[in-house]
């Protein structure tokens, strides 16, 4: 049996330094094995105890996905990630590297960076990439229960014919927080009431809502 390679969007690597939320150590994490070959959708478990940050580093990558989003079309770093990073994923089998560490190869090409600036640049499959140029995920989905996540929450913002739209559309948080700081059980009430009624004509969905019901001992209804 041929096993296709799956060129869906994969988390590579990401190289922090000197980040307000990770602290001043230099830290690199790997999200793949060196093994991995591509061959199926890759799922990657981040295990740790309490407080060390694996919401922050989840938070830094929506971010990064954010400014790449925006530098796509033209609206600039937002900065909500300081220091020194490289975020490298891969994506319909080319690799993107976005990053502000200093490189000197790329004086050239680029003229501004330098080592004690904060110029980001994109690079795919190693060479230097148009912002406009990059493909990213489809959908970025933050799903929590925590009344504390540290999930971004973007407001709307004015659209060029002042209509408030979403600052990331592509990116659902599935959280309690109504508003960038607070919780609020309501809004995560009504948020579930929503998807259910969106997922109503799917018989998978009301097929797998019955079970959960029965399983918790309530009627279906």
């Amino acid at each position: 049996m041929e096993i296709h390679k799956h060129t869906g969007f994969k988390l590579l690597s990401l190289d922090l330094r000197d980040t307000t939320l990770m602290g001043k150590a230099a830290l690199l994490y790997n999200f793949v094995e060196p093994s991995d070959e591509q061959k199926r959708i890759y799922t990657t478990v981040i295990i740790g105890a309490n407080g060390t940050g694996k919401s922050n580093l989840l938070r830094i990558v929506i971010e990064l996905l954010k400014e790449l989003e925006d530098l796509s079309k033209d609206k600039g770093r937002t900065y909500n990630v300081d220091g020194r990073f490289r975020m490298k994923f891969s994506i319909y089998g080319n690799i993107y590297e976005y990053s502000n560490i200093y490189i000197a190869s790329l004086l050239k090409e680029i003229p501004n960076i330098s080592e004690n600036g904060n110029t980001a640049y994109l690079l795919k499959n190693g060479k230097v990439e148009l912002f406009a140029n990059v493909i990213l995920p489809k959908a970025i989905v933050a799903n929590s229960i925590m009344l504390t996540d540290k999930y971004p929450f973007f407001r709307k913002e004015n659209n060029e014919k002042g209509e408030k739209v979403d600052a990331f559309p592509r990116y659902k948080y599935l959280g309690i927080r109504n508003i960038a700081q607070n919780a609020s059980t309501r809004a995560y009430v009504r948020k579930t009431v929503e998807f259910i009624t969106q997922e109503y004509e799917s018989v998978a969905f009301r097929e797998g809502l019955k079970r959960a019901t029965t399983f918790l001992g309530l009627t279906p209804i």
